[in-house]
């Protein structure tokens, strides 16, 4: 998978897709991590679980107002269906 690497102190315009940065490594831990938390739960947990965590992440942009928090949420969005066809992918490899 390619994690999206972002700096908090660029707006998500300036979000880029890294695979060989030192965010993306972290990033590929922790979800290794996690996943196996989510694995075999119920589908709407993993996704309550998932919600939470991004509220949570969402929440901490909150002193830069309703529309940066907006703005950051769509950019989010768009980069997780970008990264959809690779999940599917390494599905398959399996």
């Amino acid at each position: 998978m390619i994690p999206i690497s972002i700096d908090p102190n660029s707006g998500p315009d300036d979000w880029t897709i890294r695979d060989a940065s030192a965010d993306a490594t972290l990033a590929l831990q922790i979800v290794e991590r996690i996943k196996p938390l989510l694995a075999g739960q119920p589908t709407l947990v993993q996704g309550a679980v998932l919600a939470d965590l991004l509220s949570i992440w969402l929440a901490g942009h909150f002193l830069m107002g309703n529309a940066a928090i907006e703005s950051v949420l769509t950019s989010h969005i768009d980069a997780v269906r970008r990264l959809i066809p690779v999940s599917i992918l390494e599905l398959k490899q399996r």
